[in-house]
């Protein structure tokens, strides 16, 4: 078992004390729960979905990236049958509540933009469509230039997580390039959405790109990575 810190212990106590009070285990046996919590639900996830993970009571992801977590394992019939299943999924159910009643957040609204049921825009936000599968020996999708044009008048050719300025770098064969990332990927869109660039797209250069999807299904939170990268700078 990986050691807790004293934040992640406390967290753990937090969590069991949730269950246990607000009997939000609802008939099931809380012992279960928190070994699943323990134990199965992270093995589960780094099996599946994003081999770093560590703890379920650590920082390093967004509930958001939790009810993705969920939203998949709930989809793959097949991943519940296995030990543990499904108490694992009904573990990170309950534990996306707990999460949500701590930092005051809705957790309809978390589960519901999760699974990318429904997509909600600002009145101001212009959106445009892209994604459309074309008949192939594969489905490729497709990516708007027009969307990548508007994301890097917003931010820059600079990297959203580590600053790194190809120009500055490389002077002028790095003019004009960096890489642009999806917060959440095309091919999991399910066909055509719709998307504000300036908002749902960031360059990226690509070593970060390449860790925001290293060994992992569900793509590393973009803002989670350089609060990382802060932290090891100071």
């Amino acid at each position: 078992m990986i050691m807790l810190s004293d934040q992640e212990r406390k967290r753990k106590k937090e969590f069991r004390k949730f269950l246990k009070s607000e009997q939000k285990a609802n008939g099931l046996n809380l012992y279960n729960l928190m070994q699943a919590a323990d134990l199965s639900l992270p093995h589960f996830i780094r099996v599946h979905l994003d081999s770093s993970f560590s703890s379920l009571y650590s920082n390093d992801f967004t509930v958001y990236q939790l009810g993705q977590y969920f939203h998949i394992m709930e989809s793959h019939e097949e991943w519940l049958t296995e030990q543990n299943g499904y108490i694992s999924l009904r573990c990170l159910d309950l534990f996306i509540d707990f999460y949500c009643e701590q930092n005051g957040i809705s957790p309809i609204d978390v589960k519901k933009q999760s699974s990318e049921k429904s997509s909600q825009w600002d009145d101001e936000d212009r959106s445009i469509t892209e994604g459309r599968g074309t008949d192939q020996t594969s489905i490729r999708y497709e990516r708007s230039k027009k969307a990548r044009e508007r994301c890097l008048k917003r931010w820059g050719y600079k990297c959203y997580i580590c600053g790194l300025d190809f120009e500055t770098v490389y002077g002028e064969i790095g003019k004009g390039f960096i890489e642009v990332h999806h917060k959440v990927p095309i091919a999991q869109r399910k066909g055509e959405y719709e998307l504000v660039p300036e908002r749902d797209m960031v360059p990226l250069c690509s070593n970060c790109h390449s860790m925001v999807h290293y060994k992992t299904i569900i793509p590393r939170d973009v803002d989670v990575l350089k609060e990382l990268i802060n932290k090891r700078k100071a």
